[in-house]
C-alpha cells in the first residue's frame, strides 16, 4: 500500500539451544562400545572399577533408584584401590566450537570419596580437572561448560572416582551427553523502530517481519532493527532498511 516496510534477514547460526548431541544412558547394561574403564582395584569380581547396573547400593552406601541402568564406581562394595577408577568417554571433536557436558549424578561424598571430571587434548598424555563433584543426597543434573576447548579435534573426557586411599563410598553417573550450551538458548526475534519494540516472535524459523506482524505501517520508512535474543540477553543486532 506504499507505506509498509517488509524486513527480511537470513536465519542466524547462533549455536546454543542445548541440542545436537546423543545421550548415553547405559541401557545396554554394560560399558558401551567405544568407552573404556580403567582401575587399580582387584579381586572384586563384577564390582571392580566402573560397572553398569540398575542397583548400585551396597552395605554402607545407598544409591537412590535411577533412570534404569547407570554407571557406578562403588568403593564400599569393592574395598580395593579405588583411587584411579576412570570412566573414559569416546573422543569428541570440538573443531566447530566447544560444547557442554551434561549428565545426571549421584554422589554423597561419604567416607572421603571424591569425584572429578578430567579433560585431555593431547591424546590422554595429560589431563586437566575441570570439575569437582559437589556432595548431595539425590540424583542431580550436572552441566559443565567446555567451551574453552573449542577448536580441538580430540577432546577426551574422564569421570574419575577416587577413594583417596580409604574405604570410601562411590559415584554414579547416567545420561551423559555433549551438546550446544544450554545457556545460549535462542529465544526470540525482537523488532524495534526508533528504539521502541514493535514486534516479537518465538518462531525461530521466521526470516521476515511480516511473518509475525501483519499490516504494520511505517509512515516515514524509518530504520528498523531486528535483535536476536538468546537466554534473555540481546547478543546481536542487525540493521535492516
Amino acid at each position: 500500500d506504499g507505506w509498509s516496510v517488509n524486513l527480511n534477514w537470513t536465519a542466524p547460526d547462533v549455536g546454543g539451544g542445548g541440542g545436537g548431541g546423543e545421550t548415553e544412558g547405559f541401557e545396554g547394561g554394560a560399558i558401551p562400545d567405544g568407552w573404556d574403564m580403567t582401575t587399580n582395584a582387584i579381586d572384586c569380581g563384577d564390582f571392580v572399577g566402573w560397572y553398569v547396573t540398575m542397583d548400585g547400593t551396597s552395605a554402607y552406601w545407598e544409591v537412590p533408584a535411577g533412570d534404569g541402568y547407570y554407571a557406578v564406581s562403588n568403593d564400599d562394595e569393592c574395598n580395593s584401590d579405588g583411587s584411579v577408577d576412570y570412566l573414559h568417554v569416546p573422543s569428541q571433536d570440538f573443531t566447530n566450537g566447544g560444547l557442554t557436558l551434561s549428565f545426571t549424578s549421584f554422589y554423597s561424598g561419604a567416607y572421603s570419596q571424591t569425584g572429578h571430571v578430567l579433560v585431555s587434548v593431547d591424546g590422554g598424555a595429560s589431563y586437566t580437572e575441570v570439575y569437582a563433584v559437589v556432595a548431595g543426597t539425590e540424583w542431580v543434573n550436572e552441566s559443565i561448560d567446555l567451551s574453552a576447548y573449542g577448536g580441538e579435534s580430540d577432546v577426551r573426557v574422564v569421570f574419575w572416582s577416587n577413594d583417596n586411599a580409604a574405604w570410601a563410598s562411590g559415584w554414579a553417573v547416567d545420561n551423559i551427553s555433549f551438546s550446544n550450551p544450554t545457556d545460549f538458548d535462542f529465544l526470540t526475534y525482537n523488532v524495534y523502530r526508533g528504539g521502541e519494540l514493535v514486534g516479537s516472535t518465538g518462531d525461530l524459523g521466521a526470516t521476515s517481519f511480516d511473518e509475525f506482524i501483519s499490516d504494520m505501517l511505517f509512515p516515514y520508512f524509518p530504520i528498523c532493527k531486528v535483535r536476536i535474543v538468546k537466554a534473555l540477553k540481546v547478543v546481536t543486532t542487525s540493521t535492516l532498511f
